[in-house]
């Protein structure tokens, strides 16, 4: 889901949903993993690197910024989120919130 998608199901749901940003550590780094992947055209890459740096603008209107450094690590902290969001102990104390 692109980011004005999520900030709209925010919007709609409220405080019975959770927004989270998943943020590339940069955009070099962005550019480094789809490159060795080798999915991407020129034309698509520099596309997407396009997108990412329009949508960075916006990871402060969400609730938490997820920085996906590691997939291993992040996907651990986004069951973690879910599952604490899930059973109404998630507290925040400030957003948007950095993990």
């Amino acid at each position: 889901m692109d980011v004005k998608g999520g900030l709209h199901l925010k919007e709609y749901f409220g405080e019975n949903a959770l927004s989270v940003f998943v943020k590339v550590p940069s955009v070099e780094e962005l550019e480094k993993r789809l490159r060795e992947r080798g999915t991407e055209t020129e034309e698509s890459l520099s596309k997407r690197l396009y997108k990412v740096k329009f949508e960075m603008t916006f990871q402060d209107k969400f609730d938490v910024i997820l920085l996906n450094d590691d997939l291993e690590s992040s996907l651990e902290k986004a069951e973690n989120l879910y599952e604490t969001f899930d059973q109404d102990e998630l507290e925040l104390p400030q957003k948007p919130f950095l993990i």
